[in-house]
């Protein structure tokens, strides 16, 4: 399933995970409670999907130091979803926030989202989407390991400020039976939602207009030919 779809199907819990912040914003005024603001994560990865609220600050050199105050998954099972737990570091939250959630939680199923619009994403994005769909297709299903679900991708991330794909394949890195059999793999899209002046910098890193791509295969010589084809598949990409 393209990414582009996935990633239409988690706006409604997007819309909720925006609804718990507001709460807890919220209850933190009441409170007067003068924590740093929340930052907002959802993501997808095989079976589960996962909101998260962080509080922190920007360190020196201007990245997020990150907290965890509030983590909630559902359980995606043949299309239906259910909530499984939340945790909130805040424990006195915990009750009311449990509530909340089951009384909020979208009841349409997964990928399905018949309230998202088309134009949700910018041209620009939806482009980067489509190359980091045909560049993953590679490695999909290439070797053991590479049994993604649902899409091509072992997790999709929606942060603040931009999307983030992986596929990543250690399938036996650290078994000592499987010396000469085993995956390294690491491909990383990292998609802006707004351009930006500098490129990040990565030693593994192919830029693909503002997409950063991060490569790296470090699998046996028996695994190498999946990673030889999305090495080849980023320099089509690239030309």
């Amino acid at each position: 399933m393209d990414t582009i779809n996935l990633l239409h199907g988690l706006h409604s819990y997007l819309f909720l995970l925006k609804a718990i912040e507001s709460m807890e914003l919220t209850d933190r005024q009441a409170s007067k409670d003068s924590a740093d603001a929340f930052v907002k994560t959802i993501s997808l990865s095989y079976d589960t999907i996962t909101l998260k609220l962080d509080t922190g600050a920007a360190r020196e050199d201007g990245n997020f130091s990150p907290s965890l105050y509030l983590e909630c998954t559902f359980r995606i099972d043949q299309g239906n979803v259910t909530f499984e737990e939340v945790y909130c570091r805040n424990t006195d939250r915990m009750d009311e926030i449990k509530k909340f959630i089951i009384a909020q939680a979208p009841d349409d199923g997964y990928p399905w989202n018949p309230n998202t619009k088309e134009d949700t994403y910018s041209g620009e994005i939806l482009n980067y989407l489509t190359i980091a769909d045909e560049i993953a297709k590679q490695g999909y299903s290439c070797c053991s390991g590479d049994n993604y679900r649902p899409g091509y991708f072992s997790k999709i991330i929606v942060e603040e400020r931009r999307i983030v794909l992986e596929q990543i394949n250690h399938l036996n890195a650290k078994s000592l039976d499987h010396r000469n059999d085993y995956n390294m793999r690491n491909l990383e899209f990292f998609i802006p939602f707004h351009p930006t002046e500098e490129k990040p910098s990565s030693f593994h890193g192919h830029h693909i207009g503002q997409m950063l791509i991060n490569f790296s295969d470090g699998s046996s010589r028996n695994n190498k030919h999946c990673g030889t084809l999305i090495k080849e598949k980023i320099h089509q990409c690239k030309v």
